[in-house]
């Protein structure tokens, strides 16, 4: 007989199909981001892989990041999400709010997607942002990404986590029709 009862709910779990996961940054080394803040490796509370990047602090930088060599997405701006984990420790003091940016031109506010994200809870998150909902400036390319940011403003020290960065495409796996 099993454990299982019919009518009984079962545990949700996430599970990521695919062979091989493509990662922006999957958040295993500390290369070249740059907070306002000390930054350091997290190797026992992770998403994916072996760390995530943690930040402590009350600056509102928490994770930027140039990268040397800029990512091709090889996706339309219209079938695309952004996606990553964010943790933190206490919403309260971040404003609720993160502004999240992924660019081409190598820094803030040039050839880049902006994202004001709410609702943040205490803990992980999985934040998943839809490109053709972002405030564009200049032509961002999704085909050359070379700049990821997340800022917050602060009313303390807070603890914030980041892990497994991808750029997705949202039809993947399904049949479209037109």
């Amino acid at each position: 007989m099993s454990d299982l009862e019919f009518g009984k709910t079962s545990d949700i779990r996430l599970i990521h199909v695919t062979t091989s996961p493509v990662f922006l940054d999957d958040c295993e080394a500390l290369t070249d981001w740059t907070p306002s803040s000390s930054l350091s490796l997290n190797a026992s509370d992770f998403k994916e892989g072996a760390n995530s990047i943690e930040f402590s602090g009350a600056g509102n930088t928490e994770f930027q990041k140039v990268f040397a060599t800029p990512y091709n997405s090889g996706i339309a701006p219209f079938d695309a999400v952004a996606q990553f984990w964010y943790y933190i420790s206490d919403a309260s003091l971040a404003g609720n709010d993160l502004e999240v940016g992924i660019g081409s031109g190598g820094a803030a506010g040039t050839d880049e997607y902006t994202w004001t994200v709410g609702g943040l809870s205490d803990g992980w998150n999985l934040i998943t942002l839809d490109i053709t909902d972002a405030d564009v400036t200049g032509m961002p390319d999704l085909n050359a990404i070379n700049w990821f940011s997340i800022n917050s403003e602060k009313s303390g020290t807070v603890t914030s986590r980041l892990d497994e960065i991808q750029i997705l495409d949202r039809y993947a796996g399904l049949t479209r029709y037109s």
